[in-house]
């Protein structure tokens, strides 16, 4: 299994507080830094969930069509994951950035 995180940090941070490692280490091939690489869900004390992009999701999946030009935009339609997150757009990034001790957006709009 490949997993993808936020930061590597040193062993002993996972082991300080080992329950919420949620993976053992034998089922871990490799591991990737991947900055925002839960987009458009949340990761704690990163970045919060982004509400447009998942109520945008859940309007297409209603429809075959719509949902076919979505893929075609947001999954096909990139070259890579910074491509990607450049067509989310910095703006919307920034208004998704967790504050460090509530750990996630204050103020943001969740509809």
């Amino acid at each position: 299994m490949v997993v993808t995180c936020e930061q590597i940090v040193p062993a002993a941070e996972l082991r300080a507080d080992a329950d919420q490692n949620g993976l053992p280490p034998f089922f871990v091939d490799a591991v990737v830094p991947q900055k925002l690489g839960a987009h458009p869900t949340a990761c704690r004390f990163f970045y919060d969930y982004d509400p447009q992009h998942l109520n945008e999701y859940k309007r297409v999946a209603r429809d075959d069509e719509a949902y076919e030009t979505w893929l075609a935009k947001w999954v096909f339609g990139v070259a890579d994951h910074d491509d990607y997150l450049a067509k989310v757009g910095g703006a919307q990034l920034a208004r998704l950035a967790a504050d460090p001790v509530r750990g996630y957006a204050v103020g943001l709009d969740r509809r």
